[in-house]
């Protein structure tokens, strides 16, 4: 997993999907998620200390572990 990408605001943050990276022999996928995170003085009393952040699915993970991987490096 990569360093998660900070944005300063949120009307970045939504539309910006996570970004994947693979070395050159595909044995290395390095994922790198989003994040926003808000002060404890932010102005909306409701939005202090929240940070977003967006996530890889478990399935997601599944797939590119079994199925991906065998496309890469020649199965099925």
């Amino acid at each position: 997993m990569g360093k998660d990408a900070v944005q300063l605001n949120g009307g970045l943050w939504i539309p910006q999907p996570l970004t994947e990276k693979e070395n050159s022999d595909k044995t290395v996928r390095t994922i790198t998620g989003l994040a926003l995170p808000l002060d404890h003085d932010h102005y909306i009393d409701i939005f202090r200390d929240m940070h977003y952040c967006k996530l890889l699915s478990p399935f997601r993970a599944l797939e590119i572990m079994y199925v991906d991987s065998q496309y890469a490096h020649g199965g099925y």
